[in-house]
């Protein structure tokens, strides 16, 4: 309780400067909360990446991280991705599946608007991909979280082409995710 608590105090009081933010939510949609709890040996969820935003978006760039120190020989495995409708020219072709998330994971998962050159309209519960994640080597009691890595940022326009005029203004976002294995 006490993680959601201090979740929940970091999502208000960044939502409350910014116009665009991310946020992780468990499930295949953004209606979830950002951990969600297993007696599962090897726990193996489904979590997404959404955004909320009040301006129009032309892309985002974004990977992964373990946001705790994991315990020896626990890995976190992303297995498959499903991406959402809102941004269609997914910049990861050489990226395979299953891959293991580490401080060193260095492949932008990012999407961008290219088919159009219109920006993404605003809107809340933007999802950009749902991922499905195993814990593996998890012990009861432990929690297990990864975040967006500090590189990660949306791509916000301001001329209404998608930087074709001027390029858009690059928006930090952060948003972490946990597995708690009781």
């Amino acid at each position: 309780m006490r993680y959601l608590l201090a979740l929940l105090f970091l999502f208000s009081s960044f939502a409350a400067n910014a116009d665009t933010f991310a946020y992780l939510s468990n499930g295949t949609s953004c209606g979830g909360a950002p951990l969600t709890s297993t007696v599962a040996v090897t726990p193996r969820v489904n979590f997404s990446v959404c955004l909320i935003s009040n301006e129009r978006l032309c892309g985002l760039t974004y990977r992964f991280r373990p946001d705790t120190l994991l315990p020896a020989g626990a890995r976190l495995r992303i297995n498959s991705v499903t991406h959402g409708t809102t941004f269609p020219d997914i910049i990861q072709p050489e990226k395979v599946y299953p891959y293991y998330v580490t401080q060193e994971t260095s492949t932008d998962l990012g999407a961008l608007v290219f088919d159009t050159n219109l920006p993404a309209e605003p809107g809340a519960g933007i999802l950009v991909a749902t991922y499905n994640l195993t814990v593996l080597g998890s012990k009861p009691g432990m929690l297990y979280s990864l975040a967006l890595d500090k590189i990660s940022s949306a791509a916000v326009d301001i001329d209404g082409a998608c930087g074709r005029s001027q390029g858009p203004k690059e928006v930090p976002l952060f948003a972490a995710y946990t597995v708690v294995k009781r």
